[in-house]
């Protein structure tokens, strides 16, 4: 996971997220399908689509702008 997390954030994701979605996200910056989607384990079990939350940009992304990969961006300013 990467390092660039917001102070709101690091709050909120206490437990750690695992990666084990087979299914990709868009990222909003570079608009590739690489985003992984994460488990939450104190998530209840639901239909299949729904078990998995996504990251608003990528990894890379994130490392290269130095911003919060679960922020969304705007054109300005992350939004929280």
């Amino acid at each position: 996971m990467c390092n660039y997390l917001c102070y709101i954030h690091k709050q909120m994701f206490i437990y750690k997220l695992i990666p084990m979605s087979p299914h990709y996200g868009l990222c909003m910056n570079c608009l590739k399908k690489n985003i992984k989607g994460y488990c939450d384990p104190m998530k209840p079990v639901c239909p299949v689509e729904y078990n998995y939350i996504f990251p608003m940009i990528c990894d890379n992304c994130s490392l290269t702008l130095k911003r919060c990969k679960w922020c969304r961006i705007s054109r300005k300013k992350v939004l929280p």
